[in-house]
């Protein structure tokens, strides 16, 4: 199921590219004059809530072609960028109640699923606190990339 959403992922990904819908998505929401900090916020919180549904690959793949042009557009920094959504994308992995991680844990454990869920929300914390942490401050994310 995860290779044909994939597939599917990257059939639109193509059709995306190839219509050049990407652009002018990218176009219109400049020009409405969003605020890059609110499309952000907003596409933060999109991964969030996909992470707990589907698994990182595909909803990158599904996602990317839309938001990478606008996260151009807006003037952001493509490693960042990328940096960030992982971070997201993985949060949203281990968010109760459907974070994939969850289910593949009480897989290989016989550790209940509430116990699971109820040791996992320090982490949770953690992991938003890393992400606003390189939110504030962008460059502790692109520094070592930008020394080699």
């Amino acid at each position: 199921m995860i290779a044909f959403v994939i597939i599917g992922g990257l059939a639109l990904s193509y059709v995306v590219t190839f219509l050049g819908l990407a652009h002018e998505m990218a176009n219109l929401i400049v020009n409405l004059g969003v605020n890059r900090w609110i499309f952000f916020g907003a596409v933060m919180i999109l991964w969030l809530i996909m992470g707990c549904l589907l698994d990182p690959t595909s909803m990158i793949v599904m996602t990317i072609p839309f938001l990478f042009p606008t996260f151009n557009a807006f003037g952001f920094d493509p490693l960042w960028v990328g940096v960030v959504s992982t971070l997201a994308v993985e949060i949203g992995m281990v968010t109760p109640p459907v974070g994939l991680n969850l289910f593949v844990l009480r897989a290989v454990t016989d550790i209940p699923m509430k116990t699971i869920i109820i040791g996992v929300f320090p982490f949770i914390f953690v992991l938003l606190g890393t992400l606003v942490f390189l939110i504030l401050f962008p460059s502790l994310a692109t520094y070592l990339p930008s020394k080699m």
